[in-house]
């Protein structure tokens, strides 16, 4: 299971089950986010959503930083283990 330190919350939560706009298979996915790598007169423009299974773009840990805000991180699953991980995860948290 995924440990999570106090203070830190992890982008699994925020699944359901849908399309990967990446790869095209049905599985686990969450939202996300896109921004310009461009500033075009904003800070941070947004160039719409994705929804993206953990495959394409990993599971996160996001904890607060009272110097850097929130930040992201690599949950350190290994790649071979993620389908079995997340197959456990989602059936523990459903019941």
């Amino acid at each position: 299971m995924l440990r999570l330190r106090k203070g830190e919350t992890s982008d699994l939560d925020e699944a359901f089950k849908g399309t990967c706009a990446n790869c095209g298979h049905e599985t686990w996915v969450r939202r996300i986010e896109y921004f310009s790598a461009i500033k075009l007169g904003r800070v941070n423009q947004s160039r719409g959503f994705m929804n993206l299974c953990f495959k394409c773009d990993g599971p996160k840990i996001l904890w607060l930083s009272k110097e850097y805000g929130n930040m992201r991180s690599p949950a350190s699953i290994p790649y071979e283990e993620l389908d079995t991980f997340l197959e456990k995860y989602f059936s523990e948290t459903s019941v």
